[in-house]
């Protein structure tokens, strides 16, 4: 079960149904908006058959269901972040059959239709931590691509690029610089 409470003002605990014939996924992280209005949470089949894993939002505004996030079909659930004032969800995932990622932006009102923000990433890449810059114009991504370690520069208005700023580990981000 999952359930958040306000705090301001404090409040009872309020119960995010499950949506129908999905499981929460209880291993993943949740990703709250930086305003705090926003939850996101990975959930899985319910039962054998089903799609695979799937990212869902919460409006703590709102009384409605949670709602499936378009393209996030084979979530990474350990790499969906918030920007800073909330207003875009990123996530990478490989929507299709082909193992093929990339990392989408979805915005409030459009969960259904998210846009893809970097390039597209064979199966064989990992990757292991993405950041957005305040603005919002900069992503950072550790991992491992085409076989290259490192933190990856990706600009979201250019879908095709993506440039190497390191090599190995992933300290730009570990020191909050994206």
């Amino acid at each position: 079960e999952l359930y958040y409470v306000r705090t301001t003002p404090v409040a009872s605990p309020v119960k995010i149904e499950r949506p129908s014939g999905r499981s929460f996924l209880t291993s993943s992280p949740l990703a709250f908006s930086g305003d705090d209005r926003w939850i996101a949470f990975a959930t899985s089949p319910a039962s054998t058959g089903g799609r695979t894993t799937d990212l869902y939002v919460f409006d703590t505004n709102g009384t409605s269901e949670a709602v499936s996030v378009g393209s996030s079909n084979n979530l990474l659930p350990n790499l969906t972040v918030w920007s800073d004032d909330g207003s875009a969800l990123y996530f990478m995932a490989a929507p299709n059959t082909t193992g093929v990622t990339a990392i989408y932006r979805a915005v409030p009102g459009g969960f259904d239709a998210p846009q893809r923000v970097s390039p597209l990433y064979p199966a064989s890449s990992t990757s292991t931590r993405i950041a957005v810059s305040p603005d919002q114009s900069k992503i950072l991504v550790v991992g491992t691509h085409n076989n290259q370690a490192g933190v990856f520069y990706v600009d979201p208005s250019d879908t095709t690029t993506e440039r190497r700023l390191t090599t190995g580990g992933g300290g730009l981000i570990r020191h909050g610089v994206a």
